[in-house]
């Protein structure tokens, strides 16, 4: 079967979890081609027209309050423009990655094309700019939302269609990700990932690190990730007089991160709501993380919880630096119970986060007569 995936951006260090099930698709002898606003390897490029670039501009300076009569025609234009090429000769379903803009598209393409379409949802473009979530639901075969409280969303925003939201978490190919015991050693090595955005709670982590070191102790904490509050973040680390202990590296690759991983000996991923009304869903190196046997650290935000609760790590409520703190110490402070959450979260990332297992439920779906 051939299916082509729209795409904003591939590929993308942020947006790995793509790679990965376009990857075990692949292995299952689906033939998948990616197009991408913004391509680069594997991708083929959309080519918009003049019209449709303005549309899409307009798109997403508009976001939630998008109507769909005028968007879906980004993808009608495409498909006019593109059917000829070989490289969509054949293709019997589109399938949009992200159920914003990329949704859009993806309609207005299948429409022209007169064929079924898809598409997935995750977070931000979930609760902040899913534009005409009903209407895309009653217009695509099926939706795929990778955390609980995503497939709760959008259940709620069109029960007539709550049929159609399957439940697909992403997971890791587990060949890659080596369990190690933790050195649970008087210095905490603290390690951290995500774009450099508010909902991710880099700055709750840095007002943590503040008290730990007003108490007096010893920490070494790297933040891998870049994004726009770079700057402001950097500049707090230093008033808050945590040069010394806090290391920004910017954004890095999936080996680099392996790598960071294995020299850490926590992870904490202080995510927190953000004013617009974006959250993480279940980030997946949080899962890496578990897979490499770090222990966790984070909070009840988004689809978080869909993984970490109090038998797989600790959780503290979000954007409260005093209880970030407290928390990181109760890793290095109870040393038997961390590892028995080490244990049990590789465990669960093993039995539920299997990518060739959760791939499978995907494939059903676009093999599905419509």
């Amino acid at each position: 079967m051939k299916i082509a995936y729209i795409l904003d951006t591939f590929p993308s260090l942020t947006e790995t979890f793509i790679a990965r099930e376009i990857e075990a698709l692949r292995q299952q002898g689906y033939d998948i081609k990616i197009f991408a606003l913004q391509a680069g390897e594997g991708a083929y490029p959309i080519a918009l027209s003049p019209l449709s670039k303005r549309l899409l501009g307009a798109l997403e300076r508009i976001a939630i309050k998008a109507r769909p009569h005028y968007f879906t025609q980004i993808g009608a234009d495409w498909w006019r423009q593109s059917s000829a090429q070989a490289e969509l000769r054949g293709v019997q379903h589109i399938h949009a990655g992200w159920a914003s803009h990329p949704a859009f598209i993806a309609w207005g393409t299948a429409q022209e094309a007169g064929l079924p379409w898809s598409f997935s949802g995750h977070a931000r473009d979930l609760f902040v700019e899913g534009a005409s979530l009903k209407e895309k639901l009653q217009a695509a075969q099926f939706t795929a939302v990778c955390t609980r409280v995503g497939q709760q969303f959008l259940q709620k925003e069109a029960p007539q269609f709550a049929a159609k939201v399957l439940y697909v978490p992403h997971g890791l190919d587990m060949a890659h990700y080596h369990f190690q015991v933790p050195a649970l050693d008087n210095e905490m090595r603290l390690l951290s990932v995500g774009r450099l955005v508010e909902k991710k709670g880099f700055r709750v982590l840095l007002d943590a690190l503040s008290v730990l070191q007003w108490q007096g102790h010893q920490f070494q904490t790297t933040i891998i990730g870049d994004g726009p509050l770079q700057q402001e973040l950097v500049a707090r680390k230093n008033v808050l007089g945590l040069a010394e202990q806090v290391t920004f590296t910017g954004a890095q690759t999936q080996a680099e991160v392996r790598a960071a991983m294995a020299q850490a000996n926590c992870f904490v991923l202080p995510a927190i709501i953000a004013h617009d009304g974006d959250r993480d869903g279940l980030p997946n190196v949080l899962l890496e993380a578990a897979a490499s046997g770090l222990p966790l650290v984070s909070t009840n935000t988004g689809g978080i919880t869909d993984f970490l609760d109090a038998s797989t790590g600790r959780l503290c409520p979000a954007g409260n630096a005093e209880a970030l703190a407290a928390t990181l110490l109760q890793v290095f402070q109870d040393k038997a119970e961390t590892l028995n959450m080490c244990q049990a979260a590789r465990q669960r990332v093993e039995e539920q986060f299997d990518i060739g297992r959760n791939v499978e439920q995907l494939a059903k779906a676009f093999s599905a007569r419509p």
